[in-house]
């Protein structure tokens, strides 16, 4: 019998969803595009429905975990009464008692099977309660420890998460902090942690069968011969049989003996008659392991310019079947597929697993849309696909104020390359003035609002927990930090103002909203003071810094024949020369921007993304 899930929402009926179905077990099913309500029919259906709504621009998630298993009645067979189900209404001229056999109800269990399990999903945006995660440690060496606070408020301590496998659990949004073992916690926000109220008619429903037994009187003239009459379906069909009793003493009598009496009993009473009843057998066959999906993943991406960017993606297994084809999706809508935007890059080595780099290309898009991007890869089962990832520029909303070199403040939109600045001045440690060197052309994506405890509100591209956002100066750790990651720049991060105080951060929020973004490097400083907070590049810790000045070194200056292609005005408008440096690659180009904070380019890598940092000048 097909078994599977039916999911329904009265707020979405009839409105149409694209499916996405990742099952406990591991993998990524997509189920394409369904209307509410719909039905997904298998013999597993455990573990979480992303469910994209177009009308609403928003992804329901619904989780459903595997159950408990329930007892199950299995059919015994019934000793039943052999004395031939024969009644014999008899007309005698005796005073001798006669039998009365008695038909006695002999309750059959008879299974009735009905799984119905009917989840309901109730749309929810802003939900700041709980939620489903998925935890990953990227370590192949160590531990992660990690805390969260489940739905119930209460903090959960000391949880320890190996290197596999992968952990899914419920918890309140954004309360899953690492505080130990190694660094290579990686959290995926699932969406809503929604606990259905399944109806689930799985209990074996008791049918009465009849099954005619005699319990014979005693009598002197026995008259009923034990016949064994196997029979593989109970009756309750009385077959009248009219019979002489010889007796010695005539008696004469008009008066009928009634024969049927139904008694219902639950007693199992003796019988001379096996009654075979037919219990179902499960009986396992041996097969052979069958293929499955792909397993891949989205790695991450990085060289961010004009909408382009370098995927990475890693097929992790090909699921026992050769993979025939592999590369990016992408959409202005969460959760692509192949039915949407394909860019393929081709089989590659099929049976090879392992991470591949795919550099994908759009233009830029005017409307403001965020644009989102997965890995695939189809074998003869069908296709996977990675774990989702959207563009954002590390930059400052539309309004951002900039403290100019006067005192007074602009709009980060409407600043000019005349403007002079107010800007930190490192290798003197005081405050200074500076021209930009490059304005960014304006982008559009979702921010993060930065809180400070002297009441400004910084709004940074980028998402809690998935992206780097922009840099902070970081006073504790004496140098620039990405500001959206807490294991960067906790909350409670010391930092410095345009008015020389000292400020903490004391909250960080997340908006569904987007917006136009932009971004300002003044020349040879690289600083500027955003809504009154030092902020920068990665290139401004040029040094170790401490009292707010440079620890110069010894360091050899790098000469612009090394930089080819790169304009002397940046040059040394980036102090290129003075950066540091690694002699062999270490992902520079191809990390994500929260994974970018301590790695290094080489020359080559750093003229590389000089030339697309230029690109991008307004």
């Amino acid at each position: 019998m097909a078994i599977g899930v039916r999911i329904l929402s009265n707020n979405l009926s009839g409105l149409t969803t694209n499916v996405t179905y990742y099952p406990l077990t591991g993998g990524t099913i997509d189920l394409g595009e369904k209307v509410f309500p719909f039905e997904y029919i298998t013999d597993y259906y455990y573990g979480t429905y992303a469910c994209y709504v177009p009308t609403y621009d928003y992804t329901y998630n619904l989780t459903i975990l595997t159950p408990t298993p329930t007892p199950t009645n299995t059919q015994t067979p019934t000793p039943t009464i052999g004395l031939t189900p024969m009644v014999t209404p008899t007309v005698t001229t005796t005073k001798t008692p006669t039998p009365t056999p008695t038909i006695t109800k002999t309750q059959t269990p008879t299974n009735s099977n009905t799984p119905s399990v009917t989840p309901s999903v109730t749309p929810t945006k802003n939900y700041q309660g709980c939620q489903s995660y998925k935890l990953i440690n990227e370590s192949d060496s160590g531990d992660v420890i990690y805390s969260y606070v489940d739905c119930g408020d209460t903090l959960i301590t000391g949880n320890v998460l190996p290197p596999n496998p992968d952990v899914y659990l419920c918890a309140k949004k954004n309360t899953i902090v690492r505080t130990g073992g190694v660094n290579s916690l990686v959290v995926s926000d699932l969406g809503l942690c929604i606990t259905p109220t399944p109806t689930i008619t799985n209990t074996p429903t008791i049918t009465p069968t009849q099954t005619p037994t005699n319990t014979p009187t005693p009598t002197n003239t026995p008259t009923i011969t034990p016949t064994q009459t196997p029979t593989n379906t109970p009756t309750s069909t009385v077959t009248p049989t009219s019979t002489e009793t010889p007796t010695q003493t005539p008696t004469p009598t008009n008066t009928e003996t009634p024969t049927l009496t139904p008694t219902a009993t639950n007693t199992q009473t003796p019988t001379n008659t096996e009654t075979p009843t037919n219990t179902p057998t499960i009986t396992s066959t041996p097969t052979s392991t069958p293929a499955t999906l792909p397993t891949v993943t989205t790695d991450g991406y990085g060289s961010l310019f004009n909408g382009a960017a370098q995927i990475t993606g890693t097929i992790v297994s090909n699921g026992g079947s050769t993979i025939t084809e592999r590369g990016i999706v992408w959409g202005t809508s969460p959760n692509p597929t192949i039915a949407n935007n394909i860019v393929s890059d081709g089989s590659g080595n099929p049976d090879a697993l392992g991470q591949f780099v795919h550099t994908y290309t759009m233009l830029p898009n005017p409307h403001g849309t965020p644009v989102y991007v997965r890995i695939y890869a189809t074998n003869a089962v069908g296709t996977s696909y990675g774990n989702q990832v959207s563009f954002t520029m590390p930059c400052f909303i539309k309004g951002t104020k900039i403290t100019l070199a006067s005192g007074f403040k602009k709009n980060i939109e409407d600043i000019s390359y005349e403007d002079s600045l107010l800007v930190w001045n490192f290798d003197e440690g005081r405050f200074d003035s500076a021209n930009p060197l490059w304005i960014m052309s304006p982008v559009f994506t979702q921010y993060v609002n930065i809180l400070f405890s002297d009441g400004s509100k910084l709004g940074i591209s980028g998402h809690l927990n998935h992206d780097g956002g922009h840099r902070i100066f970081n006073l504790d750790k004496g140098e620039f930090t990405y500001v959206i990651p807490n294991e960067h720049t906790p909350i409670g991060t010391r930092t410095f103002n345009d008015k020389g105080d000292i400020v903490t951060i004391v909250g960080k929020e997340e908006s569904t909203e987007v917006e136009e973004i932009y971004n300002v490097v003044t020349n040879r400083h690289l600083n500027i003071f955003a809504e009154g907070i030092l902020t920068s590049r990665r290139l401004n810790n040029l040094y170790p810094i401490a009292d707010m000045k440079f620890i110069k070194d010894e360091r050899s200056i790098t000469s612009i024949e090394e930089f080819k292609g790169v304009p002397i005005e940046y040059y040394e408008g980036l102090r290129l020369g003075e950066q540091p440096l690694a002699t062999n690659s270490e992902g520079f180009l191809v990390k994500t921007p929260a994974e970018l904070a301590y790695t290094l380019p080489t020359v080559s890598e750093l003229t590389q993304w000089t030339v697309k940092f230029i690109k991008k000048k307004s």
